[in-house]
């Protein structure tokens, strides 16, 4: 049913980060870890977590070298509250302003933040972003209009993409398959050649391209 629908992914942690950081955007911070001890950097300046944040002092144990916060406070420094991590695409898909310099496999983020990407990967997920920001236009216009097919397989590309990003630890072997997601539904498949949980309504695997019936496809698999 519609409520069903509307609450598919109420318990999926990646869309739910994807949430705040869209809500949360510009306090986002980023974990150097080149320096020794690690050191969080905002747009502003140096940050520490406060002692009340479920993260302090684990800088060097984090899942994800980017996190979102929701205040800054001031007392013998300068703190944060309330932050978790975010993975890349939650940044890339509901962040800022977003330029991709080919040359470099880079893409800027509002002037200041830069993430490393393929030229390739930098324009499909600009191209994506896009794609999300008509769709939520039109929604803000027209909130009571159903989804389109077409703006359905964008919002699936969108949640499958967030879920090919699974928090993972850093002691994790590399290249390790993630385990089966806790949001699958009837129909959903594991792909055969990363392991990510892929939509029913999906005939390749977003991360890796490959079939469902093994086999490579395109970096982030077919539309529909």
């Amino acid at each position: 049913d519609a409520a069903g629908r509307d609450n598919s992914n109420a318990s999926n942690v990646p869309v739910l980060k994807a949430v705040l950081t869209a809500g949360l955007y510009p306090n986002i911070m980023v974990v150097d870890t080149e320096k020794k001890p690690p050191k969080l950097l905002t747009r502003n300046g140096e940050v520490f977590l406060h002692p009340s944040c479920l993260d302090f002092q684990q800088e060097t144990s984090l899942d994800s070298k980017m996190l979102v916060y929701h205040e800054v406070v001031k007392t013998a420094k300068v703190y944060v509250r309330d932050a978790t991590t975010i993975s890349p695409y939650a940044l890339l898909l509901f962040g800022g302003q977003i330029k991709v310099q080919h040359k470099l496999n880079r893409i800027i983020m509002d002037s200041w933040l830069a993430l490393q990407a393929s030229p390739k990967t930098a324009v499909l997920v600009k191209q994506l972003r896009q794609r999300l920001d008509a769709l939520l236009q039109k929604k803000i216009e027209c909130p009571n209009e159903d989804l389109s097919s077409i703006d359905q397989l964008v919002v699936d590309s969108i949640t499958q993409l967030l879920q090919s990003e699974p928090a993972t630890k850093p002691s994790a072997p590399p290249g390790s398959a993630p385990p089966p997601s806790s949001n699958s539904l009837p129909g959903d498949w594991q792909c055969p050649g990363c392991g990510l949980n892929v939509f029913a309504s999906k005939s390749n695997c977003l991360r890796c391209g490959a079939s469902r019936a093994g086999g490579n496809g395109s970096p982030f698999g077919a539309a529909g």
